[in-house]
């Protein structure tokens, strides 16, 4: 009825002219059409001006639905034509808009690592595969450094911003390379490398910047291998010196200096003096002295025995050696180098053979690295087995140690701390350096305070 209803009104709000001149039906249409969008126009104007004065809610209720979808088309059509067409950045974009956040930058990186990465047949071996192959209790040791480590340590980020010292540079390199051999031999190489350090620091500024200076280079030497008990014993006393240094710095510019060398005079020249006169005075004539790896202390008490030839003529020795060090080789070059052998008769066996050669032995001789505050002695590694052997044959075990070399920690086992040696790279052999000798085992400890036992370790730090 609605549609009859307008068609009327239509006819009737024509002109009575436009009817009597006849138009043609299309022309009807057309007119009748333009009429409609009019009457549209107005309707949705009116809508809007109810919207905005409050009556929105009825205007939307008489709304036709016909007239919102054919507006909400038109307004689709125009957003598709006015939107740019979305290029390849665009796409990229937005899909890494919809990812979660984080993922596109681990995306990346795995990008990178994949084009870095080479194949897994030129992949190098990490740098702790010798720590790899230890025993698992021996892998808190840190292996021994090469020269090109500590070359480039040199130039890392750590020593970047500090000077180091070619004294300390020379002495890492020795120690790391087993050039030097013994506490008192790396003790004496740090007392000359730092007495080159301290000819460059003016004395007046000696409590500012010694510990800037000192530390760099005792960081490089420490990278090397740990410090013996003797190097550290030396640092203490050093640290000392250089709190009293401004009181009695005044009048000598190099009164540190002369601090070092009467400690190197007194605690290492002096006290092997002193422990080769009571080495010599427990030796007797016709005695076999058997040795494992010695040192330059123990050659220097073979000098003073072979000296006295007229009162000891038939003193005999028997070395033992061990791979892989072989320092038992060395030890025969040097007694062979000042026409030793010819004096003093030696036998060359391997540590296996000790248990055969115990008949013929008088005393055993050794030195210690350090001795523990509980009695144990620190050795090089074989010295707790000689000396349990000997201990079961009834044969005196005298091992050389000095008094500045008692150590404040406990010790029960060699597994805490020890040190790592240098091997061959196609051998599979954990070489570790020292081993704990327990004390019950140490007839007794040439010191350069006295004879002692070992369970008087307190008295030598006194």
């Amino acid at each position: 009825r609605s549609g009859k209803e307008k068609q009327q009104k239509e006819k009737q709000s024509l002109p009575a002219s436009s009817a009597q001149e006849g138009k043609s039906a299309a022309q009807l249409r057309a007119e009748r059409r333009e009429l409609q969008e009019r009457q549209r126009a107005a309707k949705l104007q009116k809508q809007q001006e109810q919207k905005q004065a409050g009556g929105g809610k009825g205007g939307s209720k008489t709304s036709n639905p016909s007239n919102k979808a054919e507006a909400g088309s038109k307004k689709s059509a125009e957003q598709k034509q006015s939107a740019p067409i979305p290029t390849s950045a665009d796409k990229k974009a937005q899909s890494s808009k919809l990812a979660p956040p984080g993922d596109t930058h681990q995306q990346q990186q795995q990008a990178a690592n994949k084009k870095k990465s080479p194949p897994p047949q030129q992949q190098q071996q990490p740098a702790d595969s010798s720590v790899k192959s230890l025993p698992s209790f021996f892998r808190h040791l840190k292996p021994p450094m090469d020269a090109e480590q500590i070359t480039s340590s040199v130039y890392n980020e750590q020593f970047a911003q500090s000077q180091i010292e070619a004294a300390f540079v020379q002495l890492s390199l020795m120690v790391a390379h087993e050039q030097l051999q013994g506490p008192a031999a790396r003790c004496l190489g740090l007392a000359r490398a730092l007495r080159q350090l301290l000819c460059t620091v003016p004395v007046q500024d000696l409590p500012r910047l010694i510990k800037p200076k000192l530390d760099p280079n005792m960081r490089l030497l420490r990278s090397a291998k740990p410090p013996t008990v003797l190097e550290s014993y030396l640092e203490q006393r050093l640290a000392n010196w250089v709190q009293s240094a401004g009181s009695s710095a005044e009048n000598s510019d190099h009164w540190l200096v002369d601090r070092m060398n009467e400690f190197v005079i007194e605690q290492i020249e002096k006290a092997r003096v002193t422990m080769r006169a009571s080495l010599k005075s427990k030796i007797n004539n016709l005695d076999c002295i058997m040795l494992y790896k010695p040192s330059s202390l123990i050659f220097e008490c073979l000098e003073d025995i072979v000296s006295e030839g007229t009162k000891m003529p038939d003193v005999r020795i028997i070395l033992l050696d061990s791979p892989p060090s072989w320092e038992g080789q060395a030890f025969l070059r040097r007694l062979q180098g000042h026409r030793l052998l010819s004096k003093c008769p030696v036998r060359y066996a391997m540590l296996s053979a000790a248990p055969s050669l115990l008949s013929d032995t008088s005393k055993l001789v050794l030195e210690g690295q350090a001795l523990t505050a509980n009695g144990n002695v620190l050795a090089p590694v074989g010295t707790a087995y000689l000396a349990n052997v000997a201990w079961s044959h009834r044969i005196p075990c005298l091992v050389l140690c000095h008094a500045c070399q008692t150590w404040d920690q406990v010790l029960i086992d060699s597994v805490s701390y020890n040190e790592l040696g240098r091997v061959s790279s196609d051998s599979q052999l954990c070489n570790i350096q020292y081993d704990l000798t327990p004390g019950d085992l140490v007839t007794a400890l040439i010191t350069e305070r006295g004879i002692l036992p070992c369970t008087g370790s307190p008295v030598p730090s006194h």
